[in-house]
């Protein structure tokens, strides 16, 4: 990424289209250049600071503004691809080495240099705030804003802010609120989002200290880059609130390489909340030392997850926990103790995706998928090292959720499941694999006390189960519960209690169980053992009906579908992390930068695969 610490000196228009500042329309004059209203000139317009010099804030002479759709220069081409020696549909100007499309860059052919390759826009415009800025400045980068409220007053369509390294304590720089219903922001575009992000990947950290630090209310397109946000506990008293960072009624949404730590362990809390929005995507962010949630979606739709690193630390209960106490300055008290949920799809959400995602470490389930949520995705994704359950249905209370599909994902050292659906309807396992489980791997029931079945489907309890691998597990590899409707075919169950029900032969073509078998595949994390995919040496490696492996396969990205892009880095394994904070995610025992070999990717004795 080109990062340039200057605003561009000029800026060439194509239309109207292209002239809108701080929310005010402008106009593109037949020099190419935009002009804005304004009062004072006897056409009642004038150019801004970036026409060239000769006509930079003079005022237009002609008295009506003419668009250059059909102006041109002598040599017969417009202004602006005088500019770029190319159309702008495309902006890829000769000279002009451009990272994001929007005719800014670096070389003699850009209309300017980029102080922001995270934003597509043409309209190619930075502000700055900084921990020592000046409210009363003029916003660019050698003489920043302090407060997020002035810097949020000046953003509009294309344009972004960026927040220079070091600490934004909120009674400062008061938090980040984006609220586009009350005026304190305006919404973006699909051709130009606003992008607020840190100069530098993590390096502008705003201190939360037990409030709301981030909020994105009822705002389109609006992308947040390379934050970080640290909370801390305060009781509803002392003026503590839940939520670390919201989007809240929202849509197209995007929160990318974000670094969330330490919830209010006072509140039903969450690091990262997204209530009653939709579009919203999550990549590459992390969650560390939280108490309840990492991630929580209600009332959601389309929510993704990916390449998401969740670890749940040891962020204990405050004393006294379990407490009766109906005082509301009693601390929280949650299921486990490295908090409730990696992903929680609380309730109400339709479309979630959550792929390439890791959780490691104590919390009581890895994702919780809650009631009426429909056509929910977990693909290729990991839950390592304590989890209670890598995918739970908990206790229902109505309608059981629908159409969930879990594929090449894998869960290892579970305290209670694999998995574990109750009154699931129309799921697809696919792939799985389920390694050393203190209780079962996979596990379906009818769950009587809540939701028999989803009214969704008729009341009809159905799973299929295919190509997944269950070993060592303390109790039974795979339990089904009647009245569920299941099947189970082309798996291996082995070292298990119990590894298959009793009542079917597991290797032929008749009964609920086909072609499943029970043979040590050697699958895992101990020395020279894998586990993110099958080697060509293990009895699982093309042992499916047509040629697949049975068990996770987990080495490339997965974007609502397959690609061919690599997962794992392929020099050093590495999963792909952001930048490490002193204190927060640079534990190396427990870190995003080395979980890769606590997987043994490409490490330990587990050699890459062959091409």
């Amino acid at each position: 990424m080109l990062i340039c610490g200057c605003i561009p000196t000029t800026y060439a228009c194509k239309s109207d289209d292209n002239c809108q500042d701080r929310g005010v329309q402008g106009a593109c004059e037949a020099t190419g250049y935009c002009s804005y209203p304004d009062e004072d000139c006897p056409s009642r317009r004038r150019y801004d600071v970036y026409a060239p010099a000769a006509l930079a804030r003079q005022c237009v002479d002609d008295p009506e503004p003419t668009t250059t759709e059909s102006a041109s220069t002598s040599s017969g081409a417009t202004p602006m691809e005088t500019a770029t020696s190319a159309d702008t549909g495309g902006c890829e100007p000769a000279g002009c080495a451009d990272q994001d499309g929007d005719c800014h860059g670096d070389g003699p052919g850009c209309l300017g240099p980029d102080c922001d390759d995270a934003n597509p826009a043409h309209h190619d415009l930075c502000f700055y705030v900084a921990p020592d800025g000046d409210d009363a400045a003029d916003g660019s980068a050698s003489t920043p804003w302090l407060t997020f409220e002035r810097a949020l007053s000046a953003l509009s369509p294309g344009t972004s802010l960026v927040l220079l390294d070091g600490a934004y304590p909120l009674d400062v720089h008061g938090a980040l609120h984006i609220d586009c219903d009350d005026g304190t922001a305006v919404n973006g575009t699909s051709d130009a989002p606003i992008v607020v992000r840190a100069q530098n990947e993590r390096q502008a950290m705003i201190l939360a200290d037990g409030v709301t630090g981030i909020t994105v209310k009822q705002c389109a397109y609006w992308s947040l880059v390379g934050l970080t946000a640290r909370g801390g506990d305060r009781k509803p008293s002392e003026g503590g609130s839940n939520g670390l960072i919201k989007v809240l009624s929202s849509t197209d949404i995007t929160l990318a390489r974000i670094l969330a730590a330490t919830s209010n362990r006072y509140h039903n809390d969450a690091l990262y909340t997204f209530y009653e929005s939709n579009d919203v995507l999550v990549e590459e962010c992390e969650a560390h030392d939280f108490h309840r949630w990492a991630f929580l979606a209600w009332r959601t739709d389309r929510v993704f997850f990916r390449r998401v690193f969740v670890d749940a630390g040891q962020r204990a209960d405050l004393a006294p926990c379990p407490t009766s106490s109906m005082d509301p300055d009693a601390p929280f008290c949650t299921s486990a103790p490295g908090g409730d949920s990696g992903f929680s799809l609380y309730s109400s959400v339709t479309g979630a995706r959550i792929e390439n995602c890791i959780v490691q470490g104590p919390v009581f389930e890895g994702v919780s998928v809650g009631s009426r949520a429909v056509n929910v995705t977990v693909a290729g994704s990991i839950f390592l090292g304590g989890p209670g359950y890598g995918i739970n249905t908990p206790y229902q209370t109505d309608d059981a959720a629908t159409r969930l599909t879990v594929s090449d994902t894998l869960v290892i050292n579970p305290n209670w499941g694999g998995i574990y659906l109750g009154s699931p309807s129309d799921a697809q396992i696919s792939g799985m694999s389920v390694i050393n489980s203190k209780d079962d791997g996979v596990e379906i029931y009818e769950d009587i006390d809540g939701a028999p079945c989803s009214a969704q489907l008729g009341g009809v309890c159905t799973v299929d189960v295919d190509r997944t691998l269950v070993l060592d597990s303390a109790n039974e590899g795979f339990s089904f519960t009647d009245p569920v409707d299941w099947s189970l075919r082309d798996s291996i169950a082995y070292g298990n209690g119990v590894d298959f029900p009793s009542g079917d032969a597991i290797d032929d073509d008749a009964g609920r169980i086909t072609h499943s078998q029970s043979v040590p595949a050697g699958i895992g994390i101990g020395p020279g053992q894998c586990a993110v995919y099958i080697p060509d040496d293990s009895p699982a490696a093309g042992a499916a009906q047509d040629g697949q492996d049975i068990g996770a396969t987990i080495l490339t990205r997965i974007e609502e579908g397959p690609t061919d892009e690599p997962l794992w880095d392929p020099t050093t394994g590495a999963f792909p992390c952001g930048a490490e904070v002193e204190g927060i995610n640079d534990n190396p025992e427990v870190s995003c930068a080395t979980v890769h070999t606590r997987l043994n990717v490409f490490s330990n004795g587990c050699p890459r695969p062959p091409d």
